[in-house]
């Protein structure tokens, strides 16, 4: 009687405290939340420990990629690669013999993210959207998937663009992004960043690559019109020009001003272009473009001497 009594029960070498948090990844205002226990093993024992993308409840067989599983005194030691971003699934099990000699079945679950590493740099003195064009931004919350990611703004609008964000504004002033994400099924705030709104600057007008200076006679009455330039702005704008004066010296001595709708030489402008004679001064005025948002925009004068 005295060698039947435990009989029946697991024998267990050692202990260890074991936590299991439901989150490595807390947001400040949340709570970690972790299960506490002790583990028992037997470093006398091998239990069969699999893993795999797939499990059979009925014949405990893991099958899909299976992932192998190192045995160091009783315990079982997993170590699977990140080869590819999202959310990663694999199910197991363990197959330990009981103290009555039949195998008995503990499966097991194992559920977490992968995401690329990433850090956010901005220089905080450069944050501005101009209008007119789509913005590009980047936003990203750590330790959270990009497509558990949404954004927010209070002067204009924001969409999703690819792995990337444009943001369309309106009204010069002020901009704030705000930006949430989905953490373990819940919406939380992770925060928002303050930008500046200005319009497009103003872009320079000139004939052949020239605003001013000596231009040769046969090139300026070959140019096509006049281009509204934007130098040293990073983004591919194009800005049309509306209207213009040309202003020129007639044989009596006096100026005269002939007006012309779009960008491009008509035909009388051509004609008194070709018929000028070197050392003559033409001035191109009043020179309004089209800037993308709409306005109206008026460039500063050409004075070229043909030569």
């Amino acid at each position: 009687m005295y060698s039947s009594v435990d009989a029946a029960s697991y024998k267990f070498t050692g202990l260890d405290a074991a936590v299991i948090p439901e989150s490595n990844y807390i947001i400040r205002g949340d709570s970690f939340r972790a299960e506490v226990f002790l583990a028992a093993f037997d470093t006398t024992m091998k239990p069969a420990i699999t893993l795999g993308t797939t499990y059979d409840s009925t014949t405990h067989a893991v099958g899909g990629d299976t992932v192998g599983v190192t045995l160091r005194n009783g315990k079982g030691y997993i170590s699977i690669p990140t080869n590819s971003l999202g959310l990663k699934s694999f199910k197991g099990d363990i197959a330990f013999k009981g103290p009555t000699g039949e195998i008995e079945h503990y499966p097991y679950s194992i559920n977490y993210q992968v995401a690329a590493p990433s850090t956010t740099i901005s220089a905080t003195a450069m944050n501005v959207f101009y209008i007119g064009v789509p913005n590009p931004v980047d936003i990203a919350a750590s330790g959270v998937a990009k497509d558990k990611v949404s954004a927010s703004i209070t002067n204009g609008s924001i969409s999703k663009s690819g792995e990337s964000w444009v943001v369309n504004v309106k009204t010069p002033g002020k901009a704030t992004i705000n930006v949430s994400a989905e953490v373990e099924g819940t919406r939380k705030t992770m925060g928002s960043m303050e930008f500046r709104v200005k319009k497009i600057p103003t872009p320079i007008a000139e004939i052949a690559g020239q605003s001013s200076g000596a231009i040769p006679k046969n090139k300026l009455a070959n140019t096509a019109g006049i281009i509204a330039q934007m130098e040293n702005f990073e983004f591919d704008v194009r800005v049309t020009v509306a209207s213009f004066k040309f202003v020129y010296t007639q044989a009596n001595g006096l100026s005269k001003e002939v007006p012309v709708s779009g960008p491009r030489f008509d035909d009388k402008v051509k004609q008194i272009l070709r018929g000028i004679k070197p050392g003559s001064r033409v001035t191109f005025e009043d020179i309004k473009a089209k800037m993308p948002d709409g306005e109206l925009r008026k460039l500063g004068s050409i004075v070229l001497k043909a030569i």
